[in-house]
């Protein structure tokens, strides 16, 4: 039989026989990871110069420059991960049956006895495994206070330190990785998707081009020696006129997505500057030694600065629009 054993209740025995030791911890803040991704560019000149492709007037969809702060990211992500986050499955009961009798043998008897009555009492095993996760882990609590080992209690947040609230802090962290996700879901879906659609200009482009298309079909024609079709100069004339329609539209958008980007950015970091504080609140486990909570903080982190990537997407479809119009600019005066 399969047990299932709250992972929270496990990580409480191992900090009831585990001490504190002091280690170097990576310190990654919200605002400052944000203030290295670089903005999008100013200008449709500005966006060219930084995704030609070198080949005639083509562009590249993601640009270098925005790349490198892409990898910065990245670097930063995996010192935090290779200092506190440990790339391990949940752990099952009897990995973490080992890891308590590492630090307490009472522990590791007590864990046996209660598995082993899961093991052979099948009403019992039913019972278990109909609760609540809430209530298996109460249930797992009973037996082992019963057993006789005292369990630390989880004391009020207000009055949290690394060094004494070691089982709230367990608790929260899982919390803490639920609210980032749902955090970065809801931001994304409220300005990223905006950024990157462009939709609104798109279908401003399209009235131009069939606005233009009007007033190209009605142009007299002309006889000009051998030639005989719609008037040339009129015809430029036409073509000239909507395509510095375009590029102002282009340098509307731009501007406008500059403003939205911005917007997207201080909403980001208003709304995980409180994660900042409450990992400050926990030195950022400076002084813990205990897995599963190293590895919520970590989590905790890397969810964080994952929503700068998708600031980091932006400024890559912001630019790639802009200059593939400021493109189309060099290849119409051509």
């Amino acid at each position: 039989m399969k047990i299932f054993v709250p992972i929270t209740v496990v990580c409480l025995l191992l900090l009831a026989a585990t001490d504190a030791r002091s280690q170097v911890i990576i310190k990654a803040r919200m605002a400052g990871a944000a203030d290295d991704v670089p903005p999008p560019p100013k200008s449709l000149a500005d966006a060219y110069n930084l995704a030609r492709s070198g080949d005639g007037n083509g562009v590249n969809t993601n640009q270098d420059y925005y790349l490198a702060a892409a990898a910065r990211i990245d670097r930063l992500i995996a010192s935090i991960e290779a200092d506190s986050y440990k790339e391990e499955k949940t752990p099952d009961p009897s990995k973490m049956m080992k890891d308590a009798k590492a630090v307490n043998p009472e522990v590791q008897a007590a864990m046996q006895k209660f598995f082993a009555r899961l093991q052979a009492d099948e009403q019992f095993a039913a019972r278990y495994e109909a609760m609540t996760e809430k209530q298996q882990e109460k249930c797992l609590q009973d037996f082992i206070v019963a057993s006789g080992i005292n369990l630390p209690e989880k004391p009020a947040a207000s009055k949290a330190t690394p060094a004494t609230a070691k089982g709230g802090d367990v608790a929260i962290l899982g919390q803490w990785m639920q609210e980032c996700a749902k955090l970065n879901a809801d931001i994304k879906a409220r300005d990223y998707s905006k950024l990157i659609s462009g939709l609104e200009y798109e279908r401003q482009h399209h009235r131009l081009d069939s606005l233009e298309q009007k007033e190209l079909n009605v142009v007299p024609i002309k006889k000009m020696g051998e030639y005989t079709g719609p008037d040339p100069v009129k015809t430029k004339e036409i073509h000239d006129r909507y395509f510095a329609q375009h590029i102002k539209l282009a340098e509307t958008q731009l501007g406008n997505d500059v403003a939205k980007w911005n917007l997207y950015k201080s909403e980001i970091l208003a709304a995980y500057g409180p994660f900042d504080k409450k990992l400050e609140s926990l030195a950022w486990g400076e002084k813990i030694s205990v897995t599963q909570m190293k590895v919520g903080i970590a989590a905790t982190q890397r969810n964080m600065l994952q929503a700068l990537y998708d600031l980091i997407q932006c400024d890559h479809k912001i630019t790639y629009r802009a200059a593939s119009w400021y493109a189309k600019y060099l290849s119409f005066h051509h």
